[in-house]
């Protein structure tokens, strides 16, 4: 179990293996009537909003089992009635057929088995400083409703190489690279989060996907940046001709404009500014540095140079967005390509122990 003080002193000192959750997934028609009828499948994520609250959707089956001494089975199925009754997912938005889908846990034959379908709306701060070339980690965290009597929880941690995602929908494909794999973290919660001070196990399951940056690079980036290139059409235009010169910059500041409330739509709303709003601010910036030299045409004596420095700025500023992008982009990757092999390595060393 997480915890080594959540149970009473003659089960804690058993022999105890590492939980074993698997994440599942399956379409609503699918759905049997009971959590014993459920398919091996994995979760589900309908959609990941960005807009507003900061919440993705999904469906978990966690199946998560304990063995235990065959002679004091009494005992154990005296101390797991409580068990179905204490757990709870602590970052819940929406809970759905709650009443429907409870944690079923059976006790026999020497382990104790916990099955739980998990399928509702969830609360995640997704991290966009890098949007769009960002990743993102979507967790529930599941609760075990009893305080625990020691500050670091005690398990066997030997299973983990049997947790996995199996996707049969994943709606998201096109716009996000699917989940291959699930993390597990045990930890306990902060006791500043609770009146008495009390801290409760914690089991929180953990699916990384990443975005796929190119619609957001195509579609804004692209656009935006040639708005810009065709800004310095007007060093073309006669230094004396100040309403030609004006009237061209203008014009495509306006069609910046309109384009921007169109962007508007496209990107998180969120407080802070993320990879892709610094290089739309970018753009604006040298639209806005164009519209006041062709003001002050007549006072400048090197047009020419004025415009190759504004060229050559916005080229060197478009060369390092694209080289960071990408170095982002890699370092993810291989990232996840570590996550992978650690997983592969602690399937391979299941008999081993990690206590903590």
């Amino acid at each position: 179990m997480p915890c080594h003080g959540d149970l009473p002193a003659s089960f804690s000192r058993r022999r105890r293996r590492g939980w074993d959750p698997h994440l599942q997934l399956q379409g609503p028609r699918e759905l049997g009537q009971t959590l014993g009828d459920q398919p091996n499948q994995g979760p589900e994520v309908e959609r990941l909003r960005e807009t507003g609250k900061e919440t993705f959707k999904a469906q978990y089956f966690l199946h998560a089992h304990l063995d235990y001494d065959k002679e004091k089975e009494e005992v154990v199925k005296e101390d797991m009635r409580w068990l179905e009754e204490r757990l709870a997912i602590e970052n819940s938005v929406e809970l759905y057929n709650h009443d429907t889908y409870k944690p079923k846990v059976t006790v026999g034959n020497g382990r104790v088995d916990v099955r739980w379908l998990i399928r509702g709306e969830f609360g995640e701060s997704l991290e966009l400083q890098d949007f769009p070339f960002d990743t993102q980690e979507l967790k529930i965290t599941i609760k075990v409703g009893l305080p625990c009597r020691k500050d670091k929880p005690l398990h066997k941690f030997t299973d983990v190489g049997k947790s996995k995602v199996i996707l049969n929908v994943f709606p998201l494909v096109n716009t996000w690279e699917p989940p291959r794999n699930v993390t597990l973290d045990y930890s306990l919660s902060d006791k500043r989060r609770n009146f008495l001070k009390d801290r409760f196990p914690l089991l929180t399951v953990t699916v990384t996907v990443t975005r796929f940056p190119w619609y957001h690079l195509w579609n804004i980036s692209l656009p935006l940046g040639s708005i810009v290139v065709m800004s310095w059409s007007s060093f073309t235009i006669d230094a004396a001709d100040k309403a030609g010169r004006l009237s061209a910059s203008l014009t495509l500041v306006l069609t910046a404009v309109a384009y921007k409330y169109i962007v508007a739509q496209m990107v998180p709303h969120i407080s802070y500014n993320t990879l892709l709003d610094k290089y739309i601010l970018t753009c604006w910036l040298f639209l806005f540095l164009v519209v006041i030299e062709n003001c002050f045409a007549e006072q400048v004596q090197d047009e020419i140079a004025v415009a190759l420095t504004f060229g050559i700025s916005f080229l060197l500023y478009n060369i390092c967005f694209w080289t960071y992008g990408c170095m982002v982009y890699q370092a993810r990757n291989v990232r996840q390509s570590d996550i992978d092999m650690n997983l592969d390595d602690s399937s391979d060393d299941s008999d081993e122990e990690t206590q903590c």
